[in-house]
């Protein structure tokens, strides 16, 4: 190694001081330029890219600065670039920072972990602490997986992982697609807990500014600063704004925020379009759904958020109200004011109410609020055995999951969702809380009120005293905290931290009871949470009781209660096993590869629905991996309102028929015509061991078919992936029937089943049907699709199996039947091939295969339709689900939209009020003396008073008329023949009199001239006027009107016509800054 002086002049820059020398290192083998310090850093880097120039290549100092920087804090292959072969560019878009993205070239490729491309980042401001701070903010939100990795870290600026993306626009942030990604985020980022000070300081950085504009000097300070604006009205927005009104502003602003309860959280506050950013391999529908660049839905994480040096602690309320201003102002603008607003985004309270609901979703997603959904709540009974599958839960209370019905001796349970499983280890210590109402009399029952169950074992939770506790009627909030002495075995034993800890490691299941009383007519759950650890910051405090352990190689947790990877469980050993080291394993591809060996090309060739190097995951928009599966995995079909789907956790049950077992079922026989079916008049007997039809000459020619009971049909569609399995025996002779042998019919969908094996008469044949497309066919006999099977099986109302097996059959016998299906407490092994959904507002089913509550179907959409909210008028919670029509309309309405009151009932029921409809006998007579065309509402009151009348009863004139309105004319009210008075009465003789005089008039109509007042000669002006004037130097009297005239005034009724030539227009203008 060879050490050269750099020169003293580089190429394109000044000469610089000899206490700035620095080394280039020189290889002999490797003739590559590096840097070497002699001090912390040789150059200091704001100064060499201060000379950064956009407009021209770049080169000399900064080219070398750039391509030291990368080879010391990437390293790897970035040590070995050649300064002529070094690729920089600069990005566009930093204001306190300069950026460019550096980039390998193609001929080198990384030797260890480093990128092949990355931002550099150049810091202008030389605030140390400002700097330090920015640094340990970006790096806890690298970790978090909130923005960029953080990929080194060098005094003056840092590196950071390189996002191959475009901006957001201003148009797009606020489209529902957009924002119920953008907004989870936003949320993520306000429970961070920043080593930061704590105290908003937004404000108090605009104080520090506020302060720089008052010490400028007078003659350096304009009288008034100029604000940037758009082309829009001047008394919209103001082009200038005093410092005097600026602090007002601040001081405004400040009282608000500090008023407002809005917490103080760590937050972005610059969540403007271009600080979001879609990842390349995304686009944007019209709504701001994310797709592929195929086109299709995805579950993946297509934002990133970048920008964070002005992160700090502040009001969450400012940092929502700053992205929800972001709406309307597009910065994409190359001329002064070098930004442009939209006005009609700021008005735009739906796409707010998406952002919100959004933002809530994600910092409430542990909890069950039951705002219109069940959010995946089911009812079981102890052993988590299906209960009343059939009976919805209803909504009616805010905020509550009900279900009426009563208790038919078996104790219910509420069995909460997914989210409430899995590892919950970090629960420990923390508090459970829910809400529980009934109705209902008798004894309390005796069986726990909580119910864990995991890695076999089963702890309970009961309340104490609970006659005292819980009451029918009254709402009561139940709290357990998450310790050991909570619980207790089934048997009464008392539970240990040991018991606890294992049940909380894998949870399998969690209930809550639902019976309370023997008598009890409903049930109620509401408001449901569970208090857990989290590795970040919450407005909750520490959770001291959650143990960390320093786990042993091997082993993963907080309680060290997982398998570290390499390891797996051995299946003995203390609590839940020991973790020992996987064995190795010859390298196989996974079970969704064409092949399971690594081929000799060496990569694994996937099936057409799976991806993966080693074709073990399904491709987006599929799920549930299967070896024997030609696709490798099972498209989602979801309804076609929706590809977010994965394999559910339901248990695999049946509905059965098994004469042979005592079941006494009665059959009808039926031809396949779904529009002119035959039925014989022979009704099937039940006789020993099946149900038996012997009475085939009435269908000589036809073949009949056994037709299955209710319990069968309905919405079957968690049946796919299940078995069909029938025994049956005939006798007879003649030609095989070549008819199908299982039919389905559903949604206008016929599908039949052919069995390819022989059937034998005179013994019994037993049959399995796969449920899925490929055991299927329609009638035309093409193939079935998975669309179709599902669809049918959505809503099924026809399952037929043959009876006539040959042309001269006389006898058939139909023993068992069994109809597998899948349920969440089913008994049965898991259904792997049913899909779960992730159903958009107004759909619920694994398939999203029924309208939710409150909603019905419609045409238009894929498959099954569309499900709209049903519209009655407020008066009902529920309508048909797939006719639309409102179900127990109430307040005193009905209807198929609850649009008009019952007989006996009157009033407008589309008001939308539970006032609408109100009984006729009550409704107030209506009297308004003939001066109400419109009547009166439903209290009596006169609606609309005409004829200068007003009142209740329109029963007095209005003011500045006279008359007795009760008369019930149109002319019962004149106007008051007053001069310049506008209110008159009528005296106790009868006669008009002017209630208030003019200055310099009375009399009973104001038509004589006061003491002191005289009748004026002038053609115009006032009627009287004062006698004489007083001057300074004498008194001077106004002539005296001739003698005839006195001073009398003749009356002046104030006509519409006299008033329209003496009315005057004044005009104010006012004037006013938008703040």
């Amino acid at each position: 190694m060879v050490s050269l002086e750099v020169p003293s002049e580089l190429p394109g820059n000044s000469r610089r001081a000899p206490s700035e020398e620095c080394e280039i290192a020189f290889s002999q083998d490797d003739p590559t330029l590096m840097w070497k310090d002699r001090t912390t850093e040789c150059v200091d880097l704001k100064k060499v890219f201060s000379k950064f120039d956009s407009s021209a290549p770049i080169s000399g100092e900064i080219l070398f600065r750039a391509r030291f920087l990368c080879a010391k804090y990437l390293g790897g292959a970035w040590r070995k670039v050649k300064i002529e072969d070094f690729r920089i560019r600069a990005i566009t878009g930093g204001m306190s920072n300069l950026l460019f993205l550096v980039e390998l070239p193609s001929k080198v490729t990384p030797t260890q972990m480093e990128p092949e491309k990355a931002l550099l980042r150049v810091h202008c401001q030389s605030d140390i602490d400002q700097l330090l701070s920015e640094s340990v903010v970006f790096t806890l939100l690298s970790e978090r997986n909130l923005g960029p990795k953080m990929l080194g870290v060098f005094p003056g600026g840092r590196f950071e992982q390189f996002i191959p993306s475009r901006a957001l626009q201003c148009l797009e942030i606020s489209k529902p697609g957009l924002s119920k990604l953008i907004a989870p985020i936003v949320a993520r980022v306000h429970t961070l807990d920043a080593p930061i000070p704590k105290e908003p300081q937004t404000l108090e950085t605009a104080r520090q500014w506020l302060e720089r504009f008052k010490k400028t000097p007078a003659g350096e300070r304009p009288i008034e600063m100029y604000l940037t604006r758009a082309n829009v009205p001047e008394s919209d927005y103001p082009s200038t704004i005093t410092v005097a009104q600026l602090e007002r502003e601040l001081n405004f602003v400040e009282f608000f925020l500090q008023h407002s309860n809005s917490p103080v959280v760590f937050s972005h506050n610059d969540l403007q379009e271009g600080n979001f950013l879609l990842i390349d391999g995304y686009q944007l529908a019209d709504d701001g759904t994310v797709l592929t660049a195929d086109g299709k839905p995805t579950n993946d994480d297509p934002l990133s958020l970048i920008d964070f040096e002005y992160c700090s602690y502040n009001y969450r309320g400012f940092d929502l109200g700053n992205h929800f201003c972001e709406y309307g102002y597009d910065y994409n603008e190359s001329e002064p004011p070098y930004y442009k607003i939209h006005q009609h985004f700021f008005d735009v309270e739906d796409e707010r109410k998406v952002f919100c609901e959004a933002y809530l979703d994600e910092v409430y997603k542990d909890r069950l609020m039951f705002a219109g959904d069940a959010e995946g709540v089911t009812m079981s009974d102890i052993e988590e055995r299906s209960i009343d599958r059939n009976s919805p839960f209803s909504f009616f209370k805010t905020g509550y999951l009900t279900f009426d019905g009563t208790t038919d001796g078996i104790a219910k349970y509420w069995r909460l969702p997914q989210r409430f499983l899995g590892d919950k280890v970090t629960a420990y210590g923390g508090k459970m809380e829910f809400e529980i109402e009934f109705s209902g009399q008798g004894q309390h029952s005796a069986e726990p009120m909580v119910v864990l169950k995991g890695n076999q074992n089963i702890l309970v939770h009961r309340v104490r005293n609970q006659e005292h506790v819980l009451r029918s009627d009254s709402p009561v909030r139940i709290t357990v905290e998450t310790y050991e002495t909570n619980y207790e075995q089934l048997n009464g034993a008392a539970a240990t931290r040991e018991d606890l800890l294992m049940v909380l490691a894998d949870l399998d299941a969690f209930l809550i009871r639902a019976t309370h009383v023997a008598h009890q007519t409903s049930t109620s759950l509401g408001d449901v949470s569970w208090e857990i650890a989290v590795d970040r910051y919450t407005p909750d405090g520490l959770a001291l009781e959650v143990e960390q352990c320093v786990c042993p190689p091997g082993y993963l947790g907080t309680s060290c209660e997982d398998c570290a990877p390499g390891y797996e469980r051995s299946g003995h050993g203390p609590y839940l096993g020991t973790c020992v080291p996987t064995q190795p394993r010859h390298q196989q591809c996974g079970p969704g590869a064409v092949a399971p060996t690594v081929p000799a090309h060496g990569q694994c060739q996937c099936k057409a629905s799976v991806v993966g190097p080693n074709c073990d995951r399904c491709a987006p928009n599929s799920f549930g991996l299967a070896p024997t599966n030609p696709q490798g995995c099972i498209p989602c079909f979801c309804s076609g309102v929706t590809q977010q789907c994965s394999a559910s956790n339901y248990k695999r049950t049946s509905v059965s028929i098994d004469y042979s077992r005592g079941d006494r079922d009665q059959l009808e026989l039926t031809t396949s015509d779904s529009r002119q079916p035959f039925s014989p008049q022979t009704r099937a007997e039940v006789s020993g061991r099946a149900i038996e039809f012997r009475s085939f000459e009435e269908a000589r020619g036809q073949t009949l078919y056994w037709k299955l009971p209710e319990k069968f049909l309905g919405d079957k569609v968690t049946a796919y992936g299940g078995v069909l399995k029938y025994t049956f025996k005939f006798s007879g002779s003649g030609s095989t029937d070549q008819s199908a042998d299982v039919i389905l019919r559903g949604n206008d969908i016929a599908l039949q089943y052919k069995h390819r094996e022989p059937v034998h008469p005179d013994r019994e044949n037993n049959v399995e049907i796969k449920i899925i497309e490929t055991s299927w066919q329609r009638v035309d006999g093409q193939q079935a699709t998975r669309e179709h099977l599902l669809m049918t099986l959505a809503d099924l109302d026809t399952l037929l199996i043959k009876s006539t097996y040959n042309d001269d059959c006389t006898d058939s016998q139909l023993i068992s039947v069994n109809f597998e299906y899948a349920e969440p407490y089913g008994q049965g092994l898991t259904a792997a091939e049913v899909e779960q959904c992730i159903c958009p507002p107004g759909y619920v089913g694994t398939s999203c295969e029924d309208c939710a509550p409150g909603y019905s179907r419609t045409g238009g959409g894929l498959y099954l339709g569309l499900c709209e909210k049903c519209e009655c008028n407020g008066h009902a919670s529920q309508c048909d689900k797939e006719y639309g029509y409102c179900l127990d309309c109430q307040h005193n309405t009905e209807g198929d939209q609850c649009e008009r009151c019952k007989p006996g009932f009157v009033g407008d029921a589309r008001r939308g009020t539970p006032n609408d409809c109100q009984p006729e006998a009550t409704r107030a007579p209506c009297h308004c003396n003939n001066h109400s065309p419109r009547g009166c509402d439903s209290f009596g009151r006169c609606l609309l008073c005409e004829h200068n009348t007003e009142g209740t009863h329109c029963e007095r004139c209005k003011k500045g008329y006279y008359g007795d309105a009760t008369k019930g004319s149109p002319y019962d009210c004149t106007p008051c023949p007053c001069p310049g008075a506008s209110d008159c009465y009528l005296d106790n003789e009868g006669q008009v009199a002017c209630r208030i005089c003019p200055a310099g008039l009375q009399g009973r109509l104001c038509n004589e001239c006061a003491p002191g007042y005289t009748r004026s000669n002038k053609p115009a002006g006032r009627v009287c006027e004062p006698i004489g004037q007083v001057t300074n130097e004498d008194i001077t009297f106004v002539q005296k009107p001739h003698e005839g005239d006195r001073n009398s005034v003749p009356v002046q009724h104030n006509s519409s016509s006299q008033r329209r030539h003496r009315r005057r227009r004044i005009r104010v203008r006012s004037r006013f800054y938008h703040h």
